[in-house]
């Protein structure tokens, strides 16, 4: 069956960035225009991708996409090389069978692993934190959570084995966003952080599963000891071992890669306005609940998405609003796009906290935003994820009134991360 010939196409071409966009304004302008779907066309002039941006087929995407059998989660090439029994890389009836066996190390008391490490790991680290001169904000906050992944993980470790994991793990992530073949081809030109080649990618894939692997060896602790205990075995002959170095590998990349853009994102725009961060820090000494604090994060999900682009693959051709894709077709639901629409959202490309605050006038429509996806197959990590940034932020601006170095919206290249072109810098006054 041939894609449906109502499908509007879209080029590689017409999707580059012109002027001053980045490449979620670019998908904005072009789909928006041909009808929230389209189709892309590849250079040999086969059909690639469809690309949806509109909040009603997004949602048909992803909640569709998590019960029928025909749409499944995209298979990442490099994670299926590295890591092909991990959670990400499984697929159907295997997939939502370990989900649901892994689903309470993310909720509840399954999260107190998460909770230790923070307790032990954030303030000391935050301590550390240079003043007076500009940093990268988004290096603070890897290298800080970076450790406390490294221990919620794999548990204790000891300081010569937590700087090997830890060196082996940025350097990966130095590498993974460009092992993503499906938007890559989108925008085929070399972006801001040079290519990669593929050797050295797998290499370092392999330096950190092989310190992961031996680790589990010694004995599973943190979520690694958990998963130990409610996985049901996987794959005939494959030692435990194995099964949990897999996923340690997958939570260790999709989750510390996304809260720590997003948590370097965010110190971005609360240094942009002084009286942000002070409102944070009062709320920080004070007994009631941080409504101010908690709007702080849903706009910074709002304005860059903890995932910003969610993709099914068809495994037989299927309907959406009356379009038939066919089968081996992936469908990019781009989450950050939508969220960033004029249509759903007042000043869609600002920083604007208090529009989630009671009492607001804004227009804001609430079918537009879903950060971490929707339906059954919502990330997993969503409540870990806004665990972390709700320790994170109040610590950060009790202690530093943060300055951002340059102002405004910050120009991001779609990834597993809305990874910024130039990465922003700030600026940490420690308060009196």
């Amino acid at each position: 069956m041939q894609i449906s010939s109502e499908i509007p196409t879209a080029t590689a071409a017409d999707l580059q960035p012109i002027g001053s966009e980045d490449q979620p304004a670019a998908v904005l302008r072009v789909v928006s225009a041909l009808g929230g779907i389209a189709q892309t066309k590849r250079a040999n002039g086969r059909m690639g991708n469809v690309l949806v941006t509109e909040p009603t087929l997004i949602r048909q995407v992803l909640v569709r996409g998590s019960m029928d059998e025909d749409l499944g989660l995209i298979r990442n090439f490099a994670l299926r090389t590295a890591a092909p029994h991990g959670l990400i890389s499984l697929t159907g009836p295997e997939h939502r069978k370990v989900r649901v066996a892994m689903a309470p190390c993310f909720r509840g008391n399954g999260l107190a692993p998460l909770e230790e490490a923070l307790e032990r790991r954030l303030l000391s680290g935050l301590d550390s934190w240079p003043t007076g001169d500009p940093v990268v904000a988004s290096k603070l906050t890897l290298d800080l959570l970076t450790k406390v992944f490294m221990e919620w993980v794999l548990g204790p470790l000891e300081p010569v084995r937590e700087a090997e994991l830890c060196s082996a793990e940025q350097a990966l992530l130095e590498v993974f966003h460009h092992a993503i073949p499906d938007l890559n081809q989108l925008w085929p030109s070399a972006d801001a952080e040079g290519p990669i080649s593929f050797d050295q990618m797998v290499n370092r894939f392999f330096t950190l599963r092989t310190l992961i692997s031996d680790t589990i060896e010694r004995g599973p602790k943190g979520m690694a000891g958990q998963l130990d205990q409610m996985l049901p075995p996987q794959g005939e002959g494959l030692p435990r071992s194995a099964q949990l170095t897999d996923h340690a590998i997958h939570l260790l990349l999709a989750g510390l890669d996304t809260v720590s853009q997003t948590a370097g994102l965010l110190l971005h725009h609360v240094g942009q306005n002084p009286e942000i961060g002070d409102a944070i820090a009062d709320e920080a000494g004070a007994t009631g609940e941080p409504v101010f604090t908690e709007a702080c994060i849903k706009e910074i999900l709002r304005l860059y998405a903890g995932v910003p682009v969610a993709v099914r693959v068809t495994g037989a051709p299927v309907e959406v609003s009356g379009h038939i894709i066919p089968a081996h077709r992936p469908l990019m639901a781009f989450l950050i796009c939508m969220q960033r629409d004029a249509r759903f959202f007042d000043r869609p490309l600002e920083f604007v906290p208090e529009r989630w605050l009671e009492g607001t006038t804004m227009r804001m429509d609430p079918t537009a935003y879903m950060p971490f996806g929707a339906g059954p197959h919502i990330c997993i990590g969503e409540m870990a994820a806004k665990l972390i940034l709700r320790r994170l932020l109040p610590a950060v601006c009790a202690r530093y009134r943060v300055t951002a170095q340059t102002p405004g919206l910050v120009p991001v290249l779609v990834r597993i991360v809305a990874l910024p072109m130039r990465a922003p810098k700030i600026t940490l006054t420690r308060r009196a």
